[in-house]
């Protein structure tokens, strides 16, 4: 069944309308703190450290790690120098304890990539999507 975001299928879930539901752990963070979901699996590389007993999916068989990315883009002229300020500015934010820790408090872990790493993970995972984009047919 396919829902408009997560506060719809959410809500079919906890309405008992669905079974399950594959959401961020963010978005099941307030579920799960209040016991009313159990993670099965997780679509990243390794065991996350939020959920040690959660086995990843591809522990179970599934070969399927989904990430869920932010980050910041600059125009393409951007001079270097400016890129290299604004990388140690997000780098020096995303390492302060007081903003780990209101991270983790809702439920969504952190991880400061680079502009060359996260360039290259947005890359990897365009390549992805866009080979499943044709393979279901979706591409024109």
């Amino acid at each position: 069944m396919h829902f408009g975001g997560a506060g719809e299928s959410k809500a079919a879930f906890l309405g008992g309308h669905i079974d399950a539901l594959a959401q961020t752990y963010g978005e099941v963070f307030s579920m799960l703190k209040d016991g009313k979901v159990k993670v099965i699996a997780v679509a990243t590389d390794e065991r996350m450290k939020e959920l040690p007993d959660v086995p990843t999916f591809k522990e179970a068989g599934i070969d399927l790690v989904i990430s869920s990315n932010r980050g910041f883009a600059a125009p393409k002229a951007t001079p270097p120098e400016i890129i290299d300020k604004l990388a140690e500015a997000f780098k020096k934010a995303s390492t302060d304890p007081e903003y780990l820790e209101q991270m983790a408090k809702m439920g969504l872990p952190a991880k400061y990539l680079g502009p060359a790493d996260f360039g290259k993970l947005i890359q990897h995972e365009y390549e992805i999507y866009s080979e499943l984009s044709k393979d279901l047919g979706l591409s024109k």
